[in-house]
């Protein structure tokens, strides 16, 4: 299968995968061909992105439905993690802050794991060091807290965040539209 974003057969990708006797036509005829052009948003810069996937969400983001029907892929954390900041920073809302408490359990590993090393790791699949929320922010639940509405997976969308928990409202699937607290896990 080959898996591409242009229908363009001069293209360089194409081009320099072809199999000897080969021309790039054949190939983007070929049944294991896949276009993903009717899929992809292109976008010069991160904003103009933000503007063509989520329009006016200043205004939109409280219509959960709206919400659902919009996502932007990125092959990595970091592009991620920049992509959420810059769609946080145009909801109108007051945003929360929560820091993670790290510590080693051993204390003598202490010297081995400063507490800044430990806060400055980002991985996969964890919540970063500093977490900053808003209300209406569309969120996946990173570990499952309460079988089977809120799972590893789940999307929700923040309503509310208190100093001890935050409440949610599952935004898709057959849970869809029940209300959630869920508490800080130390």
């Amino acid at each position: 299968m080959f898996i591409t974003v242009t229908t363009n057969p001069n293209w360089k990708e194409i081009t320099d995968h072809l199999l000897e006797g080969q021309h790039p036509h054949d190939r983007v005829q070929s049944p294991d061909y896949v276009s993903l052009l009717n899929f992809v948003t292109p976008a010069e810069n991160i904003d103009i992105l933000l503007d063509r996937i989520y329009p006016q969400i200043h205004s939109n983001y409280e219509n959960h439905t709206w919400l659902m029907q919009r996502a932007i892929l990125a092959p990595h954390n970091d592009s991620v993690s920049q992509i959420n900041k810059f769609l946080a920073e145009k909801l109108p809302t007051q945003t929360h802050t929560y820091i993670a408490i790290n510590s080693v359990v051993d204390e003598e590993q202490a010297v081995q794991f400063p507490v800044e090393f430990l806060n400055s790791i980002e991985v996969s699949g964890l919540p970063p060091h500093v977490l900053d929320i808003k209300c209406g922010m569309s969120v996946v639940l990173l570990r499952s807290i309460k079988p089977p509405e809120l799972m590893n997976g789940t999307r929700c969308i923040i309503h509310n965040c208190d100093r001890h928990f935050v409440k949610v409202v599952i935004a898709a699937g057959i849970y869809s539209g029940q209300h959630h607290s869920i508490p800080r896990i130390p």
